[in-house]
């Protein structure tokens, strides 16, 4: 089983990042780990801070990676083709 999740990393580079939700000059970068091993099998290039990581996801290529494999994503995920805890 992977996990799939975006995480914003402070950047100085104005190419790539963005002003973001944290206020910070930032990039949105996907990570998908391996829950058995908790390694990272792949991550997706860099995209502006300020992009939502339902977006970065379906434009990173990542979910091609995830083709085979149970992939798990936080409640941010939905209709993106992952498996998402239900809210209740």
């Amino acid at each position: 089983m992977w996990f799939v999740d975006g995480t914003l990393i402070p950047v100085h580079d104005l190419t790539v990042g963005a002003s973001s939700r944290n206020y910070r000059f930032s990039a949105n970068v996907q990570v998908i780990i391996d829950a058995d091993t908790k390694l990272v099998v792949v991550t997706a290039r860099l995209a502006p801070g300020n992009k939502a990581d339902t977006h970065v996801w379906r434009n990173s290529g990542l979910p091609a990676q995830c083709q085979g494999v149970m992939a798990r994503g936080v409640g941010a995920y939905v209709n993106t083709g992952l498996m998402v805890p239900l809210a209740t």
